[in-house]
């Protein structure tokens, strides 16, 4: 068995979508087999509620108890994920804790589940959590982002090699400077390159996405600018590096290497 990968967001939010809909026959089939019972026993103390209704609130009930069994109790375990290999991980590829998970499901209820209802994005009761989901059937294995590297290649063709754990601002702050004034970068890009800024960009983890934003902290833009396949863009705005293997620091090209 391969080792579980991190889904991208659009493919789990459309797996989960579909889990959610078997899960949901699932309980309709319990309904159906021990609803009788419970039935029979409301019909008795509310005579002159509709038989419908009764049915309705059994399917509800079950299906209340179903989703909290699975999301706290389960570890996120239910028919339709295990069936479809999902598995609730946080951002670093670890089994959820309880508190978490018991967060999560307070934020999700108290939307009814309709923060979940997406196709191209994570829902936003796991976004606020720190939730992932992880499958065996995933394209690639997940990677902690203290070993991701970064290269830098300069307008020599010099290349410089930095790995996200071993840098200090990032392991406390999830923040990574990158420009020519060793004073300020963390990322130092060669003196030669005289079109790069001193502050030039910026790299931030975040909730299990990387993100990119041109100029300092104090929203001060690069002098020639910081662009993602030529296209350049807007200062001291963050911009998510979903799916971006390479950006530009004006003629400093930057790699990113988040693969096994």
């Amino acid at each position: 068995m391969s080792k579980p990968g991190r889904l991208p967001e659009p493919i789990s939010s459309r797996l989960l979508l579909t889990a959610a809909l078997m899960d949901a026959v699932f309980v309709l089939f319990l309904t159906r087999v021990i609803g009788p019972t419970i039935v029979d026993q409301l019909t008795r103390l509310f005579s002159t509620t509709p038989p419908e209704a009764l049915w309705l609130g059994v399917f509800a009930l079950l299906l209340v108890i179903y989703a909290i069994m699975s999301d706290v109790v389960l570890g996120g375990a239910s028919l339709g994920r295990i069936l479809l290999g999902l598995k609730m991980r946080d951002t670093a590829g670890q089994p959820v804790k309880a508190g978490r998970r018991t967060l999560r499901a307070i934020k999700k209820y108290a939307l009814m589940g309709l923060g979940g209802i997406r196709l191209d994005s994570a829902a936003s009761y796991d976004k606020s959590t720190g939730i992932a989901w992880f499958s065996e059937m995933a394209p690639r294995g997940y990677r902690h982002p203290k070993t991701w590297n970064i290269i830098a290649i300069g307008p020599k063709n010099q290349k410089t090699k930095y790995t996200l754990g071993n840098i200090a601002r990032f392991a406390s702050k999830g923040m990574v400077h990158v420009g020519r004034d060793p004073g300020w970068a963390d990322i130092v890009l060669p003196r030669d390159a005289i079109s790069v800024s001193g502050r030039h960009c910026m790299l931030r983890y975040h909730k299990g996405e990387l993100y990119l934003r041109d100029g300092d902290e104090n929203a001060k833009a690069s002098s020639n600018g910081t662009a993602i396949n030529a296209k350049r863009l807007p200062s001291g705005k963050w911009i998510p590096l979903r799916g971006i293997q390479a950006f530009n620091a004006a003629n400093v090209t930057i790699t990113l290497d988040r693969s096994d």
